[in-house]
């Protein structure tokens, strides 16, 4: 087998690999990430003449890179936004085809020998590239960017070079610190290439410096620092990021194992056995996980954020062992053990944790795909691995539909504002000003920059809260789980908060909460059947004042009999009925479904039921009769009082956030 085939064959895994890991709960490929649509949001509001700011309030830097965004990749978006008016699939095809082009370029640099497919094979299994090559981000064209610039570093094409150095700066703004590396390199190169073609540095670099000035002057045009907050982040650092960053480097290597092949470099470096290409190589990715390092990571799936710095790490770790097996032939076994083990273990990352036939692997599964206590504090979640991948696929999917249940909803005003840690499907679907409660997308009050997206983000809650947006999409829970207020509190102060859950922050958070109350929405199970919905609603926060809560009535009828009647001026929601008797003796009494009163524990009369609007009607709810031990000569007992009340599905009465609305009481 040729190496032409073995490439063809590895681009087809890669892109068997891909698929398997982006697909949605119906099994259809799946949709973006939330942060992808992001830059979507930015291109439409430039397809359609609203400026390049996130809102109407924003700044136009955010297409700078002033709301979590890529110049070059909100372009792609836009052109998308444009032309077939809807960038979705054409980011996905494209970060597909960056990751098949990267591998390309690495097989490029490849010697020709069995053995120099290593760094091929390792994108291969590659659970980071795969998993970030359809997730619509621009992660995959800075990765090919960078694998291009070097094929064209290495073949010493100059204006190759320039290209694409320009572009990495264009797509994003850190990219910079890679063409100080490059320019470094091409140094180290031009000393060792007397006699043979050099760069020519001047068509090599100065696009990408020119770009970069270009990128910095337009942010200050429009009232923002010179460097974007990716860069800033990188000037802030500070002992706990740098320990973060070790800790999601730790957790690159657990998690996908192959990388711990860069030991094999690092040990012949010092030796002066690593060939020229070999320690380029090794440097540039030594200057990449430096970044990283100091900026603290990110909570990308799949350790994504170490992708850029991938190819180059395994160019270095080809360049080692062919450098190795010349000297020593003999080693070829060992060697491709070693490949062989790191294969597998990058295998078994992108599998979701489980039991592999008889083998008992679901623990050791689990390990690799968690992340540490440290990871998971900074970035609230306790997943890097594959279970992460899909968790963010499940979470873009709910977003989605979220987004479209405020679009098309009933009673919801246009003018209304949601408050989101997840701005990016909710602000390209939804239809209303979205605001980022981390401030990644806009600034927050009391601050006149955004926050990076790298590191511990962490903002003032209760300040956002005070805000009073009319809406809050908080949580992503299940329907079996609708939050407590005391649990909510805990966990946005653990996640979201800079100070975080001490006694007294609880305190103010739980004040700021005070205007809001917790509602369960349908949404549909997936966008494209907006009819069918979800098996578990999504719970937002509403604030009371809006007018939107539903109004129950009892009326008596013919003595024994009762009617409970709604009225809803608001919104599709989703609730529970609760009818109960309480006698003069201290019983309580429970209507159940059907119809029928009994002693016990509390029972929901009705469950799950969709409220709709009313409008002036009134819709019955129940129709029944009081037991014989609740009612005399076909009237009710004297001194009974009879309760109905909506609760939220599943939530605990006592809870201040199971409410739906104001109890009614009659007293008979």
């Amino acid at each position: 087998m040729n190496r032409t085939t073995v490439l063809v064959l590895a681009l087809v895994i890669l892109l068997a690999h891909i698929l398997a890991m982006h697909h949605d709960s119906t099994g259809a490929f799946a949709l973006p990430s939330d942060e992808a649509h992001v830059n979507f949001h930015i291109a439409r509001n430039l397809v359609h003449n609203h400026g390049t700011a996130w809102s109407a309030n924003g700044t136009p830097a955010a297409i700078l890179e002033e709301g979590g965004t890529s110049l070059l990749w909100t372009l792609i978006a836009a052109l998308g936004e444009w032309y077939a008016y809807s960038p979705i699939r054409l980011t996905a095809v494209l970060g597909i085809l960056c990751a098949l082009l990267t591998m390309a370029a690495v097989a490029r640099l490849s010697r020709d020998r069995l053995v120099g497919v290593t760094a091929t094979v390792f994108l291969v299994v590659s659970g980071p590239l795969a998993a970030t090559a359809a997730n619509g981000t621009e992660t995959a064209l800075f990765t090919m960017l960078i694998a291009l610039s070097f094929l064209s570093l290495e073949r010493r094409r100059s204006k190759w070079l320039g290209v694409g150095l320009a572009l990495l700066v264009l797509t994003r703004s850190v990219g910079i610190i890679w063409v100080f590396g490059f320019l470094a390199a091409a140094f180290r190169q031009r000393k060792q290439c007397e006699g043979q073609t050099k760069l020519r540095l001047i068509t090599a670099f100065a696009p990408a410096f020119v770009a970069f000035c270009a990128f910095g002057l337009g942010r200050i045009y429009h009232g923002v620092p010179f460097l974007a907050p990716d860069l800033r982040a990188l000037l802030a650092t500070n002992t706990d990021t740098i320990a973060l960053g070790f800790s999601s480097l730790m957790g690159l290597i657990t998690g996908t194992v192959a990388p711990v092949m860069i030991l094999l470099p690092l040990l012949q470096l010092p030796l002066g056995k690593l060939t020229g290409t070999g320690k380029r190589a090794l440097g540039l990715a030594a200057l990449g996980t430096v970044y990283v390092v100091l900026t603290g990571g990110d909570s990308s799936p799949m350790h994504a954020v170490w992708l850029p710095v991938l190819p180059l790490a395994y160019l270095a770790v080809h360049e080692s062992l062919i450098g190795g097996l010349d000297r020593r032939p003999s080693w070829e076994g060992i060697a491709w053990f070693a490949i062989a083990t790191a294969c597998l273990g990058s295998v078994l990352a992108s599998k979701i944790p489980g039991d592999i036939g008889p083998l008992p692997t679901n623990r050791l599964l689990e390990s690799m795909a968690r992340n540490d206590v440290r990871s998971a504090e900074a970035y609230g979640v306790d997943w890097g691995g594959r279970p992460a991948v899909s968790r963010a696929i499940r979470t873009s999917e709910r977003l989605r539909a979220a987004a479209l249940f405020f679009r098309f909803g009933a009673n919801i005003a246009p003018q209304s504002v949601i408050l989101t840690p997840w701005p990016g499907a909710m602000g390209y679907l939804s239809q209303r000003r979205v605001v980022d409660l981390l401030g990644r997308t806009e600034a927050l009050p009391g601050s006149n920059t955004v926050n990076p997206r790298t590191g511990r983000i962490r903002a003032d809650t209760v300040a956002a809260l005070g805000e009073r947006p009319e809406y809050i999409v908080p949580l992503i829970l299940d329907r079996t789980h609708p939050p407590s207020l005391d649990e909510f509190i805990q966990t946005w102060l653990e996640r979201y908060d800079e100070i975080g859950p001490t006694d007294e922050r609880k305190d103010e958070l739980r004040v700021a909460l005070e205007p809001y109350q917790l509602v369960a929405v349908p949404i549909p199970a997936h966008e494209e059947d907006r009819g069918a919905p979800s098996d578990a609603p999504a719970f937002l926060l509403r604030r009371r004042d809006l007018g939107l809560e539903p109004k129950l009535e009892i009326t008596l009828d013919n003595g024994s009999r009762f009617r409970v009647l709604l009225t809803h001026p608001g919104h599709h929601q989703i609730a529970e009925l609760e009818v109960r008797v309480d006698t003069p003796e201290g019983e309580a009494w429970y209507l159940r479904p059907d119809g029928v009163f009994v002693q016990g524990p509390p029972i929901r009369t009705r469950t799950e039921a969709l409220l709709f609007p009313t409008g002036d009607r009134k819709v019955e709810l129940v129709y029944a009769q009081f037991a014989t031990e609740l009612s005399k000569d076909g009237a009710p007992l004297p001194g009974m009082r009879l309760t109905a009340r909506l609760l939220n599905p599943f939530s605990d009465p006592a809870e201040v956030f199971s409410s739906v609305c104001e109890p009614l009481v009659l007293e008979l």
